[in-house]
Formats: C-alpha cells, structure tokens, sequence
C-alpha cells in the first residue's frame, strides 16, 4: 500500500452491510479510480462538506442546510449521507414508490430512503423530500428490460382487461405460524384474504404466468401475495354449514371449524428483510398493522402499473404513478356550483390498477374563504382515516370527519383583511372495499398512549347523502356497506401489544378468530364487544352492490 499520512486517511464503515452489497460498493469505490490503494486518501481534488445528516432527518422532511451557487450530491455510507460539490443542476426527484423497497436489486441509498410513516397515507405517496440531483427511482427501467418476457405481458394483459371479480369463496381456514413478531403481518394478511375481490384478482394473476417469473423478482409483492393465496384451498361443499339455519339455531350449536395445518408465510419476511427495520414504526410505537397494509397495497399498486405499461406503448412514457403526484402536475380548474357561485377545483391525477379500483376512495377538501371563490382538493386514498379520541361510535366519528371546521386568521385574497372561512372533507369517491383506520393512538409531545375505549362500530355501514360531495351520484344500494373483516390491538401500551383478525366466512356462516396460527369460532357479540383491552383498529367493510356473488 502506498504510503499516506495519517491525517489523510479516511475510513469506511461498512459493518451491517450484506456481503454481495458491500463488495459491490468497494468495486465501485476503487474502480473510480484504480490507483487508490484502500484505506483511502484524500486529494486536493476532494471538496468535503463539513455537513451530514442522518436517513432519519430525511425521512422527516428536507433538511435545513444552506449552501451557496452549488448543489449537493447525497453519497449514503453507513446510515449517513455526505456532501460532495457537484455542478448545479436544479433536478427535483419524484417520490419513490413503494415497490423499490422489495427490490433486492436497488441500491443502499433506495432502501434507506423512506420517509417516516404519515398520520394520514394516501394513494400514491407525494414526497416531503425535495432533494437535488438525486436520480429519480422508478420501475420503469428494470421493466422495459423485460419487454420480451411472455408471462410479464400476460400478467399486464391480464390487469388491462380485469375487472373486479366479488364472487363470493369459500377457503378452508389456515391459521400462520408466528416465530417473532410478526403478528401485524399475519393479522392484515387474513383480513386481505377475507376480501374476494383481492382473491380472485390474485389467483387470475397466479394463472396467467408461470413460476419463471417469480425467480426474476421483478414483481416481489404480487410474487409473494399470489404464493400467499395458493396456499389455501376451496372448502368442500360438504363441510359449509347451509343458509337454512336461522340466528337461533347458530347460537345453541356450536359449529365445528375444519382447519388446515397452519404454516409460516416466510417469503413474506424475506420480502421484508431489505425495508429499514422501523418502516412500519410510528414514532416508537410497535410495527404498526395500517402502515405494513398501505405498504402493500401501494407496492401491489406500483407494480400492476408497471405490468400494465408494458401493453400498452402509449402510457409507457407517462408520468408513472409515484411520479404523478407534484403539485405542478395537478389539474386544476374552475367549476360553478349552485347559485353559478364558482370554485376552483385541484385534483391529484392517478392512473387506476386492479388494487386502486378495489381499495381506491377519495376525498374533497374544500376551503371556504367569505367574499373570495372556494377552492377544492381532491385527494384519494386506501384507508380512510377517522379521529376516534372524542367520539364513542364510527357513526360520531364519521360525522366528525365531514363537519365544517371554522378557521381562524384567514385573510380575503382581495383586500388582506382577515375574513370569516371554513374548511370541510366530503367523500368524493366511495370504494369498492372501505377500510376505516380507527385512530387509537394518541401522539402529545411527552409520548404516545393508547385510547382506551369501547368504540361501537356497525355490522351494516351506511354512508349519509351529507357526508358525500354534491358531485357524487351513487345509488343508495353502493351507499351501504358490509363489515367482513376487523383487526384489533391487543394490550394497554402503544409500544407493545398483538394483532388478532376477526373474518366473517361464507362457508361457515360464522365469524372467525385469527390469532396467528390459531383459528376458532365466535358469536357476533364477542366480534362487536371485544373484551379487555382489545380495542378495533381496522374495520373493512363491502360496498353491498358486489355482495350475493356465488363462485
């Protein structure tokens, strides 16, 4: 090794890095130039910024940092980002989507690079982050590689054409091992499970490739969801209890639950193994169940596009759906109302998938400011979120969500004199499946807690004509919805607890209790009064227009 004074050497930590990652970043490291011998020194030609932020700084919104005409390139070693001056070029990155981080091919730098969870998720994710010179991470490119992989173009030939399926199935209950941690895992992939709609999107996409793909891992989320839902087979006739039986006759027979052997989704936690451990932490707290689902139904959703992409020529050079999402490629324009009183209208553009047209709401803010026009947001979304800290029913809970929220120091855009103004939310459009994030964690400045409390919640949900936008039209049959899946948390403390699944199942004609790898029968009141501290997290509910579909 040459010889190099000590002051001059500088050190890389590569300790916690994967192997193959690591030799990959000494080669590229050294390759740039084959006359530095490792350690490495410095030269005159190094410029180094005094300046280093943590991932965790990013993930919580763009760091505070003042440079002068030049901008910074991010080099990620170790967890820390360092600062090198490069030439200015003012390039604002998109949001990177959620399937880039179960790709084991990315770099170090896109699975370190998510943000913290959000209060509220939407579909799809518009970052916080505005970083400079940082290439953009899509899809696209490892896709357009694949144009000629046959069972590719039949999986996006498949998605262009599908339409939701809500026949009902019947599956031969499977309780999942759990070795660790993973009940947020298990307890959001029964509840998945219980949803038709999802099942039948999943095994036409098992049918239509063969295993090949799965090697290739350019789809690791619908590859481990479609091996997910294989695992389960039909219940025989033989065993459902028949329609004939009245609530009396359940109640005073016990019914016999015919399990298969439980098993371990393990693919599901390798799936996992390259997400930064606290992706599915909120703020300290436990992995968190409604974050690992959004997680999953944005990558599902970010992968179906791209598949779809791949048919259909004229799209593949549109925004993709992680990118469509900045507020310069938002459509806006002015609508008259009632009263020809006029409002400015903003809505976020997205292109829909199979997943999107299953889980996808949205919502429309409106903000109302006296002697000036309205403006309205419309935002979509897969989990709609409810405030529960003072209400004590879903029903007060969604009331609270659309009522009108008078806001205080709003200035006219007109004459800067403060004016009277209020904010309202509507539902602008109701999904197919309606997932309520019951918001039971309460966040202060000294911490966390968890919300105690009995919240009611309906078997049979219907949304109001006043909790839904004028420009919605819905018949009153999609205005109904049925509850068919309940997940719960378990324990006094927010930084520990357990998930537990309640499904209702056709074949049964009974609810059931999925405690990992436990399966048994209960009556509606133990699903509807959970007992001790076991409080409702996420309710899913059926529009009752794709309801009474026999497969």
């Amino acid at each position: 090794m040459d010889q190099v004074e000590a002051s001059s050497v500088e050190f890389l930590d590569l300790s916690g890095i994967e192997e193959q990652e690591r030799a990959g970043i000494i080669t590229s490291l050294h390759s740039s130039n084959p006359k530095i011998k490792l350690p490495w020194s410095k030269t005159s030609q190094v410029y180094t910024c005094d300046e280093s932020t943590t991932y965790g700084e990013y993930a919580n919104g763009e760091p505070q940092t003042n440079h002068d005409s030049s901008t910074v390139r991010q080099q990620h070693t170790n967890g820390v980002a360092s600062a090198s001056y490069v030439a200015i070029d003012e390039v604002v990155p998109t949001a990177k989507s959620w399937a880039s981080l179960f790709n084991k091919g990315g770099s170090l730098a896109d699975k370190f690079s998510v943000r913290d969870p959000m209060p509220s998720i939407v579909v799809p994710q518009k970052s916080d982050v505005k970083l400079k010179n940082v290439a953009k991470i899509s899809l696209k490119e490892p896709f357009k590689s694949h144009f000629d992989d046959p069972n590719l173009i039949r999986m996006g030939e498949f998605l262009s054409s599908f339409a939701a399926d809500s026949r009902i199935i019947s599956l031969q209950p499977r309780g999942l091992i759990n070795r660790s941690n993973y009940c947020y895992i298990n307890s959001i992939l029964q509840a998945i499970l219980a949803c038709p709609p999802v099942y039948n999107l999943l095994v036409g996409l098992s049918e239509s490739t063969s295993p090949s793909t799965e090697k290739k891992r350019i789809t690791p989320t619908i590859d481990s969801m479609t091996k997910f839902v294989r695992e389960f087979n039909h219940l025989p006739a033989g065993m459902r209890v028949g329609r004939r039986l009245d609530k009396n006759q359940k109640k005073e027979h016990s019914i016999l639950i015919n399990c298969d052997t439980p098993f371990e989704p393990f693919w599901f936690h390798k799936l996992l193994s390259g997400v930064r451990s606290d992706t599915f932490v909120v703020e300290g707290r436990q992995e968190d169940a409604e974050e690992f689902l959004c997680c999953l139904l944005n990558s599902l959703n970010d992968e179906m596009l791209e598949l779809m992409k791949l048919v259909d020529s004229s799209s593949l050079d549109t925004p993709s759906i992680d990118s469509s999402f900045s507020s310069d490629e938002d459509k806006e324009w002015q609508v008259m109302g009632p009263k020809n009183k006029g409002a400015i209208t903003r809505r976020t553009e997205f292109s829909r998938t199979p997943i999107s047209d299953i889980f996808g709401g949205s919502l429309r803010s409106r903000l109302h400011r006296s002697g000036d026009q309205s403006t309205d947001n419309i935002q979509p979304f897969f989990t709609l979120q409810l405030n529960i800290e003072k209400t004590n029913t879903v029903r007060e809970a969604l009331d609270m969500l659309v009522c009108k929220n008078q806001l205080e120091g709003v200035t006219s855009s007109k004459t800067n004199e403060e004016v009277e103004a209020w904010q309202q939310v509507t539902l602008e459009e109701l999904p197919l499946v309606l997932v309520l994030h019951l918001k039971c964690f309460d966040y202060k400045l000294d911490g966390c807690s968890k919300i105690m409390k009995a919240l009611e919640f309906p078997i049979d949900l219907k949304i109001e004509s006043k909790m839904l936008s004028l420009k919605s039209n819905y018949t009153p049959k999609e205005k109904q919805y049925k509850l068919f899946a309940i997940v719960y948390h378990e324990g006094k403390e927010a930084t520990k607890g357990h998930y537990v699944t309640d499904a209702y199942h056709v074949g049964y004609a009974s609810w059931l209790r999925y405690d990992d790898a436990s399966v048994k029968a209960i009556p509606e009141e133990h699903v509807l009064n959970p007992l001790g501290t076991r409080v409702p997290y996420l309710l899913f509910y059926r529009r009752s227009d794709s309801l009474n579909k026999n497969k």
